[in-house]
């Protein structure tokens, strides 16, 4: 009798050991998986800051995310919706009559961020959305929200003031969910903030110096 409880008991201490080893075998796969996962996210992010810190204007930057960032990151459409006050810069792309995009690509829009605002509830996070009928129109024009099922809008803040929102727009409708890690995306608003502040300020200063230069060269002087 006592071997046979002793033989039972041994059974049921390796079946116990061999759900465990299963388990941590499981958990050790998710876990390699996962930080395969992030080291190809972070090579994107870097990949796509090199290009961004090589841009010499706001427009350059932004032109570089939309038109680098599908292929780096894989995605369907990225778009950039830019504050108003900023429309300046791109005085030779904006369509007469009232119209509100880039002359070239529906890709880079304007508009007024104290209207997108209530958005971000945390303006420096990103906001994901997912199983959608269509992308969200005040960040992706009708000629291409209806290829947009998931969304990760990204807020570009400087000193607490929205200036921008960079929305990343897939088919996939569970590219982007509520929930998802937003790590990576966090790391893009803070590069793209800091690159912006920088070329806002060489912007401001050269529109300061220019008419020093004119007065400079003006005939009689």
């Amino acid at each position: 009798m006592k071997q046979e409880l002793s033989a039972r008991s041994l059974q049921m201490t390796n079946a116990r050991l061999r759900r465990d080893l299963a388990s941590l075998k499981g958990k050790l796969k998710f876990l390699i998986s996962c930080s395969e996962e992030n080291e190809v996210k972070s090579q994107r992010i870097d990949e796509i800051e090199d290009a961004l810190s090589g841009a010499g204007s706001i427009r350059d930057m932004f032109d570089s995310l939309v038109i680098q960032g599908v292929r780096v990151f894989e995605m369907d459409v990225i778009t950039v919706t830019v504050d108003e006050s900023l429309a300046r810069l791109w005085p030779d792309q904006r369509k007469g009559g009232g119209g509100s995009y880039h002359l070239n690509s529906d890709n880079v829009l304007f508009g007024d961020m104290g209207a997108v605002k209530p958005v971000f509830l945390n303006p420096d996070a990103p906001v994901l959305r997912g199983s959608l009928k269509r992308g969200s129109p005040e960040f992706f024009p009708a000629s291409i929200a209806g290829k947009v099922r998931s969304e990760a809008l990204t807020p570009i803040t400087i000193g607490g003031r929205l200036y921008c929102v960079a929305a990343f727009g897939s088919s996939n409708p569970s590219r982007f969910t509520e929930g998802d890690g937003v790590r990576f995306l966090r790391r893009l608003c803070r590069t793209l903030a800091l690159r912006m502040e920088f070329l806002l300020m060489r912007e401001d200063a050269l529109e300061t110096e220019a008419p020093s230069v004119m007065e400079a060269v003006a005939p009689g002087a």
